[in-house]
C-alpha cells in the first residue's frame, strides 16, 4: 500500500476478489489482501466505515441537522400559529408571542428534543452493517477509560474558565447560555439527550464522520480539522462581535481535540462516554447549583 491518498478508495483482494476498505489493511472477508500491519495498527481503533459512509455521517450531522432543526422549528411555528390564532389575537400579537416562547427553555427544548432524536435515527440508518461495529467496542475494557477523560474535560473546563473568567464577569456564551434554558426547563429529558443523544450524534458526526474521513488523508490533519469545526459549531455567529464568544472559542476546539485523541487510541466508545460524562457532568451540576440557590 503507497500513501495515504489510496486510503480513500477500496481494493479488490486478489484472493478472494471482494472490494475492502484500504483503511482495514486486509479484506474482512478472507483476512488476506493487501495487508498493511502500519495501517492496520492506526486505524484498530477507528471504526472506519468506507469514505462514503464516513462523508455522509459528516454531512448529516453538520448540514442535516441544521435542515433536521429548520423543519422541526417551522412546524413548532404552525402549531403555535394555529394555538394563538384560536385564541384571537392579532398578527403582531401572535408573532411576539411566538418569537418570545421560542426563546424560553421549553420552546428551544421543542426544537432541540426532537432533532437530536431524528438526527440520532438517521444515523443510524446511515452506520448500516457497520452499526455491530460500532457498539461492538463497549465490550472493550479500554472504551471505560472514557469516564476518566470525561473527567478531565471537566477540569480543563473549569481552569479554563477560571482564566477567562476577569474578562466575562461570569457570563457564558450564548450556545451555554440556550443550554441552561434548556436544563432548567426539562431537567430529565436534559439529561437523557443533553447527556446522551447530544454525544452520540456529536461523535458520530465529528469523529467517525470527519476525523476518519480526513485522517485517510493525514492524521494531524485530522486531529486539526476535526477540532477547529468542533469548536466552530458551538460558535454563535449571529452574536460575532461579542467578545465572550471568541473567548469561549478555544475551550471548544481544545475539547475536540481531546475527544478526537480519545476516539483515536480508545475508540468510538470511549469518546462517547468521554464526551457524556462531560455534559452529564455540566448538566447535573447546574441543576444541583440551581437547587441550591432557590434554597
Amino acid at each position: 500500500m503507497s500513501d495515504h491518498k489510496n486510503l480513500f478508495k477500496k481494493e479488490k483482494c486478489p484472493n478472494c476478489g471482494n472490494q475492502y476498505d484500504l483503511a482495514l489493511g486486509h479484506c474482512p472477508k478472507c483476512g488476506k489482501g493487501d495487508i498493511d500491519a502500519k495501517v492496520q495498527r492506526s486505524w484498530a481503533n477507528c471504526t472506519p466505515m468506507g469514505s462514503g459512509g464516513e462523508l455522509s455521517l459528516f454531512l448529516f450531522g453538520w448540514a442535516g441537522y441544521s435542515f433536521i432543526q429548520i423543519i422541526v422549528e417551522e412546524i413548532v411555528i404552525l402549531v403555535l400559529r394555529n394555538y394563538y390564532s384560536s385564541q384571537d389575537m392579532s398578527n403582531v400579537a401572535i408573532n411576539g408571542n411566538i418569537t418570545d416562547f421560542l426563546n424560553t427553555g421549553t420552546g428551544l427544548s421543542y426544537i432541540i428534543f426532537p432533532s437530536y432524536i431524528l438526527l440520532f435515527v438517521g444515523m443510524l440508518l446511515i452506520f448500516g452493517s457497520h452499526i455491530y461495529d460500532v457498539f461492538g467496542r463497549f465490550k472493550k475494557g479500554v472504551t471505560y477509560l472514557g469516564i476518566p477523560l470525561g473527567i478531565l474535560a471537566i477540569i480543563i473546563n473549569i481552569v479554563y474558565s477560571l482564566i477567562i473568567s476577569p474578562f466575562t464577569s461570569g457570563s457564558t456564551n450564548a450556545n451555554q447560555s440556550n443550554i441552561n434554558l434548556i436544563i432548567a426547563a426539562n431537567p430529565v429529558l436534559s439529561i437523557v439527550i443533553l447527556g446522551f443523544v447530544g454525544p452520540f450524534c456529536e461523535e458520530a458526526t465529528y469523529r467517525l464522520g470527519l476525523f476518519n474521513l480526513a485522517k485517510r488523508w493525514n492524521v494531524y490533519a485530522a486531529y486539526i480539522i476535526s477540532a477547529i469545526v468542533f469548536g466552530l459549531i458551538h460558535f454563535d455567529w449571529t452574536n460575532a462581535a461579542s467578545s465572550i464568544e471568541w473567548l469561549n472559542l478555544p475551550i471548544y476546539v481544545i475539547m475536540g481535540l481531546l475527544f478526537a485523541f480519545t476516539f483515536d487510541r480508545f475508540g468510538f466508545g470511549a469518546s462517547f462516554l468521554a464526551h457524556a460524562t462531560n455534559n452529564l457532568i455540566s448538566v447535573s451540576s447546574y441543576l444541583f447549583v440551581k437547587a441550591v440557590i432557590m434554597k
